[in-house]
């Protein structure tokens, strides 16, 4: 093999000299041809492990995210009902019924005093006023 020397001049100025760099490229291109040429990529089967440790993780942080976030707008909510005076829905249906059975008994009393009222007798209405001559 022939080895380059410190005084050639580029472009070369015999023949010799660029027969020798030729051959150099050559061997450099050989060389080096294996190792930058890309390769066929190999599957390798611990990145379906890794890809599942990595889906597992996500779905972790991302349970315990909506797990924070439900809880953060029921405590958003609960406070916004406490400062507009609202009440629970279960005392409202409590309430409700109340106040339909009192209704009922409000309507069975008025029922018994609207009837009372019938049975009596009239008062005598009064004469109207007339108008002309009184009679001595």
């Amino acid at each position: 093999m022939l080895l380059l020397q410190s005084n050639i001049q580029f472009p070369p100025s015999n023949i010799q000299q660029w027969i020798c760099v030729q051959l150099f490229c050559v061997f450099v291109a050989q060389t080096l041809a294996p190792v930058l040429q890309p390769r066929p990529m190999k599957p390798d089967p611990r990145i379906f492990d890794d890809i599942s440790r990595v889906a597992g993780g996500a779905m972790n942080v991302f349970s315990a995210l909506r797990e924070q976030v439900t809880n953060d707008i029921k405590a958003r909510v609960e406070e916004m009902a406490a400062r507009m005076d609202l009440v629970p829905r279960e005392d409202f249906d409590r309430l409700a019924a109340q106040v339909q059975k009192l209704q009922k008994q409000i309507d069975s009393m008025s029922g018994v005093k609207a009837a009372k009222p019938a049975k009596q007798k009239q008062p005598a209405q009064k004469p109207s006023a007339k108008t002309g001559k009184k009679k001595k």
